[in-house]
């Protein structure tokens, strides 16, 4: 934990740094400016965490499940780990050539992502809003109090809703059950940077949970 915080606060005081800055140039072209979107993905561009492509950043496009999972692992600055760990996944339908194998491997062992009762993840489907928010959460070490809360999908939900993950999502959608747009998950994503970690402390019949 203590590993992922380092990396977590590194890429906060850098997302701290860029959003004092008073002019950005502007990253992609089908971004409208001055908008929440805008600041997002101009910083989370700057950062790595999560990139458009020759099209632009595609803000009304989905994203799929492997890659949001690869920009939960960069926004915790685990990019370099995750490259270590490509090879043989637990899901049948991940390969361990796939491109994000070792983003889903990292992730899983984690606690970030989960696959399905069938044993596969299916890395290619669009991430919906629920299971995006559910990613943000338990990047940020909320997994315990969710699953008190009611787990999924209604604990990862009253938790995001009550840090703020989901500030200006409500204009782009939002709705249990819907593809989650890739502007959508990049405000998620900025948003999470700002929120503290939930770190464990103590372990056994000690266990308690603080935010750092």
């Amino acid at each position: 934990m203590k590993k992922i915080w380092k990396g977590f606060s590194i890429l906060l005081a850098c997302a701290m740094m860029f959003s004092m800055m008073t002019a950005f140039g502007a990253t992609y072209d089908d971004v409208e400016e001055n908008t929440k979107t805008y600041e997002a993905t101009e910083i989370l561009a700057a950062l790595g965490i999560m990139q458009g492509d020759e099209g632009g950043f595609r803000p009304n496009d989905t994203i799929t499940r492997a890659e949001f999972a690869a920009v939960m692992i960069r926004s915790l600055n685990l990019d370099g780990a995750a490259k270590g760990m490509r090879g043989d996944t637990v899901y049948d339908d991940v390969s361990s050539d796939f491109w994000a194998s070792g983003y889903i491997n990292l992730a899983t062992n984690q606690g970030i992502i989960n696959g399905h009762g069938d044993g596969t993840f299916k890395p290619s489907d669009p991430v919906l809003y629920e299971e995006a928010v559910k990613m943000v959460v338990a990047t940020l070490g909320y997994n315990p109090e969710a699953l008190s809360l009611g787990g999924w999908p209604s604990g990862y939900l009253t938790i995001a809703a009550r840090e703020g993950i989901l500030n200006n999502i409500s204009s782009l959608g939002g709705r249990v059950g819907e593809e989650a747009s890739r502007a959508m998950v990049a405000i998620m994503a900025y948003n999470a940077l700002e929120v503290p970690m939930m770190a464990q402390v103590g372990f056994g019949t000690n266990t308690t949970f603080e935010k750092t």
